[in-house]
Protein backbone atom coordinates (compact mmCIF):
# COMPACT_ATOMS: atom_id res chain seq x y z
CA UNK A 1 0.00 0.00 0.00
CA UNK A 2 2.71 2.42 0.71
CA UNK A 3 4.43 1.63 -2.56
CA UNK A 4 1.31 2.69 -4.16
CA UNK A 5 0.70 5.59 -2.49
CA UNK A 6 4.04 6.52 -3.24
CA UNK A 7 3.23 5.87 -7.09
CA UNK A 8 0.05 7.74 -6.98
CA UNK A 9 1.76 10.56 -5.29
CA UNK A 10 4.53 10.93 -8.22
CA UNK A 11 1.91 10.87 -10.95
CA UNK A 12 -0.19 13.40 -9.37
CA UNK A 13 3.01 15.51 -8.98
CA UNK A 14 3.93 14.58 -12.37
CA UNK A 15 0.63 16.02 -13.60
CA UNK A 16 0.93 19.15 -11.47
CA UNK A 17 4.17 19.62 -13.03
CA UNK A 18 2.79 19.26 -16.49
CA UNK A 19 -0.12 21.51 -15.83
CA UNK A 20 2.51 24.66 -14.89
CA UNK A 21 4.23 23.92 -18.02
CA UNK A 22 1.14 24.01 -19.98
CA UNK A 23 -0.19 27.38 -18.25
CA UNK A 24 3.62 28.41 -19.00
CA UNK A 25 3.29 27.78 -22.49
CA UNK A 26 -0.18 29.79 -22.51
CA UNK A 27 1.41 32.33 -21.24
CA UNK A 28 4.10 32.59 -23.18
CA UNK A 29 1.69 32.52 -26.13
CA UNK A 30 -0.73 35.25 -24.47
CA UNK A 31 2.25 37.48 -24.27
CA UNK A 32 3.79 37.15 -27.58
CA UNK A 33 0.44 37.82 -29.27
CA UNK A 34 0.02 40.70 -26.58
CA UNK A 35 3.16 42.14 -27.89
CA UNK A 36 2.77 41.69 -31.72
CA UNK A 37 -0.31 43.70 -31.08
CA UNK A 38 1.64 46.27 -29.39
CA UNK A 39 4.15 46.37 -31.97
CA UNK A 40 1.33 46.78 -35.05
CA UNK A 41 -0.03 49.39 -33.42
CA UNK A 42 1.02 52.84 -33.46
CA UNK A 43 -1.80 54.07 -30.70
CA UNK A 44 -1.56 51.70 -28.33
CA UNK A 45 2.23 51.86 -28.42
CA UNK A 46 1.50 55.35 -27.66
CA UNK A 47 -1.24 54.89 -24.85
CA UNK A 48 1.13 52.37 -23.07
CA UNK A 49 4.15 54.96 -23.45
CA UNK A 50 2.05 57.58 -22.09
CA UNK A 51 0.75 54.86 -18.78
CA UNK A 52 3.93 54.18 -17.93
CA UNK A 53 4.72 57.94 -17.92
CA UNK A 54 2.00 58.80 -15.67
CA UNK A 55 2.15 55.89 -13.55
CA UNK A 56 6.31 56.91 -13.14
CA UNK A 57 5.01 60.23 -11.78
CA UNK A 58 2.35 59.21 -9.56
CA UNK A 59 4.81 56.54 -7.89
CA UNK A 60 7.49 59.20 -7.25
CA UNK A 61 4.89 61.91 -5.99
CA UNK A 62 3.07 59.74 -4.06
CA UNK A 63 5.86 58.50 -1.55
CA UNK A 64 7.00 61.99 -1.74
CA UNK A 65 3.75 63.25 -0.50
CA UNK A 66 4.00 60.66 2.20
CA UNK A 67 7.69 61.53 3.69
CA UNK A 68 6.85 65.15 3.43
CA UNK A 69 3.69 64.11 5.59
CA UNK A 70 5.99 62.06 7.65
CA UNK A 71 8.54 65.41 7.78
CA UNK A 72 5.95 67.68 8.77
CA UNK A 73 4.23 65.24 11.56
CA UNK A 74 7.49 64.38 13.36
CA UNK A 75 7.61 65.32 17.22
CA UNK A 76 9.34 69.02 17.76
CA UNK A 77 9.13 71.87 19.09
CA UNK A 78 8.87 74.44 16.72
CA UNK A 79 5.98 74.87 13.80
CA UNK A 80 5.07 72.80 11.07
CA UNK A 81 3.45 72.65 7.61
CA UNK A 82 0.80 70.59 9.06
CA UNK A 83 -0.31 73.21 11.67
CA UNK A 84 -2.61 74.71 9.47
CA UNK A 85 -4.39 71.52 8.30
CA UNK A 86 -4.32 69.38 11.43
CA UNK A 87 -8.00 71.20 12.33
CA UNK A 88 -9.31 72.25 8.71
CA UNK A 89 -8.58 68.54 7.20
CA UNK A 90 -9.02 65.39 9.56
CA UNK A 91 -9.39 62.64 7.61
CA UNK A 92 -6.36 60.78 5.95
CA UNK A 93 -7.63 61.66 1.69
CA UNK A 94 -7.98 65.21 2.88
CA UNK A 95 -4.39 65.04 4.23
CA UNK A 96 -2.87 62.53 1.81
CA UNK A 97 -4.31 65.46 -1.43
CA UNK A 98 -2.53 68.18 0.31
CA UNK A 99 0.58 66.41 0.42
CA UNK A 100 0.18 65.15 -3.54
CA UNK A 101 -0.93 68.56 -4.53
CA UNK A 102 2.58 70.00 -2.67
CA UNK A 103 4.75 67.34 -4.41
CA UNK A 104 3.18 67.32 -7.77
CA UNK A 105 3.58 71.33 -8.16
CA UNK A 106 6.89 71.26 -6.73
CA UNK A 107 7.75 68.44 -9.22
CA UNK A 108 6.09 69.93 -12.29
CA UNK A 109 6.38 73.69 -11.17
CA UNK A 110 8.17 75.85 -8.64
CA UNK A 111 5.46 75.71 -6.58
CA UNK A 112 2.62 77.98 -6.10
CA UNK A 113 3.64 79.25 -1.65
CA UNK A 114 0.56 78.50 -0.39
CA UNK A 115 2.51 75.44 1.10
CA UNK A 116 6.24 76.11 1.67
CA UNK A 117 8.82 74.69 4.18
CA UNK A 118 8.50 75.97 7.96
CA UNK A 119 11.23 74.52 9.76
CA UNK A 120 14.73 73.85 8.76
CA UNK A 121 13.82 69.61 8.56
CA UNK A 122 11.41 70.40 5.63
CA UNK A 123 13.65 72.95 4.03
CA UNK A 124 15.76 70.14 4.23
CA UNK A 125 13.59 67.63 2.34
CA UNK A 126 12.52 70.34 0.06
CA UNK A 127 15.87 71.05 -1.40
CA UNK A 128 16.76 67.78 -1.84
CA UNK A 129 13.20 67.10 -3.37
CA UNK A 130 13.75 70.61 -5.88
CA UNK A 131 16.99 69.13 -7.69
CA UNK A 132 15.55 65.27 -7.95
CA UNK A 133 12.08 66.49 -8.95
CA UNK A 134 13.84 68.59 -11.87
CA UNK A 135 15.83 65.88 -13.49
CA UNK A 136 12.79 63.66 -13.19
CA UNK A 137 10.47 65.83 -14.61
CA UNK A 138 12.57 66.94 -17.60
CA UNK A 139 13.24 63.59 -18.27
CA UNK A 140 9.72 62.68 -18.41
CA UNK A 141 9.15 65.71 -20.64
CA UNK A 142 11.59 64.40 -22.81
CA UNK A 143 10.53 60.91 -23.21
CA UNK A 144 6.63 62.59 -23.82
CA UNK A 145 7.56 64.80 -26.54
CA UNK A 146 9.43 61.46 -28.18
CA UNK A 147 6.15 59.49 -27.79
CA UNK A 148 4.28 62.58 -29.86
CA UNK A 149 7.09 62.85 -31.77
CA UNK A 150 7.23 59.06 -33.04
CA UNK A 151 3.27 59.09 -33.32
CA UNK A 152 3.75 61.87 -36.24
CA UNK A 153 6.44 61.30 -37.73
CA UNK A 154 4.87 58.93 -40.82
CA UNK A 155 3.05 62.06 -41.14
CA UNK A 156 6.15 64.13 -41.13
CA UNK A 157 7.89 62.42 -43.67
CA UNK A 158 5.36 62.02 -46.02
CA UNK A 159 4.71 65.95 -45.96
CA UNK A 160 8.63 66.22 -46.17
CA UNK A 161 8.68 63.97 -49.34
CA UNK A 162 5.46 66.41 -50.96
CA UNK A 163 7.48 69.50 -50.34
CA UNK A 164 10.75 67.95 -52.18
CA UNK A 165 8.57 66.54 -55.14
CA UNK A 166 6.75 69.94 -55.60
CA UNK A 167 10.44 71.92 -55.57
CA UNK A 168 11.72 69.12 -57.82
CA UNK A 169 9.05 69.80 -60.55
CA UNK A 170 9.44 73.37 -59.88
CA UNK A 171 13.07 73.58 -60.27
CA UNK A 172 12.62 71.81 -63.61
CA UNK A 173 9.95 73.53 -64.60
CA UNK A 174 7.28 70.77 -65.43
CA UNK A 175 3.46 72.18 -66.63
CA UNK A 176 0.58 71.62 -64.54
CA UNK A 177 -0.87 68.96 -65.88
CA UNK A 178 1.95 66.89 -65.81
CA UNK A 179 2.74 67.90 -62.39
CA UNK A 180 -1.21 66.83 -61.12
CA UNK A 181 -0.28 63.54 -62.63
CA UNK A 182 2.89 63.06 -61.25
CA UNK A 183 1.63 64.06 -57.82
CA UNK A 184 -1.06 61.92 -57.90
CA UNK A 185 0.80 58.86 -59.05
CA UNK A 186 3.28 58.82 -56.25
CA UNK A 187 0.61 60.37 -53.48
CA UNK A 188 -0.99 56.73 -54.57
CA UNK A 189 2.48 54.64 -54.38
CA UNK A 190 2.70 56.46 -51.03
CA UNK A 191 -0.43 55.35 -50.09
CA UNK A 192 -0.05 51.71 -51.36
CA UNK A 193 3.50 50.89 -50.14
CA UNK A 194 3.39 52.58 -46.67
CA UNK A 195 7.26 52.84 -47.19
CA UNK A 196 7.75 49.34 -46.80
CA UNK A 197 8.64 48.36 -50.14
CA UNK A 198 12.60 48.49 -49.38
CA UNK A 199 11.53 46.68 -46.02
CA UNK A 200 9.74 44.00 -47.65
CA UNK A 201 12.65 43.50 -50.02
CA UNK A 202 15.17 42.97 -47.23
CA UNK A 203 12.70 40.49 -45.40
CA UNK A 204 12.06 38.27 -48.52
CA UNK A 205 15.89 38.56 -48.98
CA UNK A 206 16.60 37.39 -45.66
CA UNK A 207 13.43 34.61 -45.04
CA UNK A 208 14.50 31.00 -45.46
CA UNK A 209 12.78 29.66 -48.69
CA UNK A 210 10.03 27.69 -47.34
CA UNK A 211 8.63 31.07 -45.30
CA UNK A 212 9.03 33.39 -48.03
CA UNK A 213 6.97 30.95 -50.39
CA UNK A 214 4.28 31.27 -47.84
CA UNK A 215 4.26 35.42 -47.36
CA UNK A 216 4.65 35.45 -51.55
CA UNK A 217 1.55 33.01 -51.46
CA UNK A 218 -0.65 35.07 -48.72
CA UNK A 219 0.54 38.71 -50.43
CA UNK A 220 -0.21 37.83 -54.05
CA UNK A 221 -2.35 34.38 -53.48
CA UNK A 222 -5.74 36.14 -54.63
CA UNK A 223 -4.43 38.00 -57.53
CA UNK A 224 -3.15 34.36 -58.82
CA UNK A 225 -6.42 32.32 -57.91
CA UNK A 226 -8.19 35.25 -59.89
CA UNK A 227 -6.25 35.20 -62.72
CA UNK A 228 -8.16 32.90 -65.82
CA UNK A 229 -5.05 31.55 -67.22
CA UNK A 230 -3.64 30.46 -64.11
CA UNK A 231 -6.75 28.05 -62.75
CA UNK A 232 -5.36 24.80 -63.99
CA UNK A 233 -2.80 25.64 -61.33
CA UNK A 234 -5.47 25.77 -58.54
CA UNK A 235 -5.30 22.10 -57.71
CA UNK A 236 -1.36 22.59 -56.99
CA UNK A 237 -0.49 24.44 -54.69
CA UNK A 238 2.99 23.76 -54.15
CA UNK A 239 3.15 25.23 -58.19
CA UNK A 240 1.11 28.21 -56.92
CA UNK A 241 3.65 28.86 -54.26
CA UNK A 242 6.80 28.85 -56.62
CA UNK A 243 5.10 31.24 -58.81
CA UNK A 244 4.06 33.52 -55.99
CA UNK A 245 8.15 33.61 -55.07
CA UNK A 246 8.56 35.14 -58.24
CA UNK A 247 6.10 37.94 -58.45
CA UNK A 248 7.00 41.50 -57.66
CA UNK A 249 4.72 44.41 -57.00
CA UNK A 250 4.36 47.09 -60.08
CA UNK A 251 2.54 50.41 -60.75
CA UNK A 252 1.62 51.45 -64.12
CA UNK A 253 -0.22 54.35 -66.20
CA UNK A 254 -2.33 54.25 -68.67
CA UNK A 255 -0.52 53.91 -71.89
CA UNK A 256 2.41 51.33 -70.29
CA UNK A 257 3.14 48.47 -71.82
CA UNK A 258 2.60 44.85 -69.80
CA UNK A 259 3.53 42.41 -73.25
CA UNK A 260 5.31 43.94 -75.56
CA UNK A 261 5.81 42.02 -78.61
CA UNK A 262 8.31 43.58 -81.40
Amino acid sequence: PDDAEQVRLIRFLRLLRLARLLRIMKMKSLMSSLEELVEGNQSIQFLLGLSKLLGTLFFMTHWAACIWWAVGTKERTDESWVDPFKELYTSVEERYVWSMYFTLTTMTTVGFGDIHPVNLDEACFALILLPVASVLFATLMGNLTDLITNLNERERQRQKKKRMLSHYMAWRGVTPRLRSQIRQCFLYMWDTKEDFEKYESEVKAQLPAVLKEELCLQIYGKVLQQAPFLRWMKPYPVCMRKLAAMLSTDFLEPGDFVFKVD
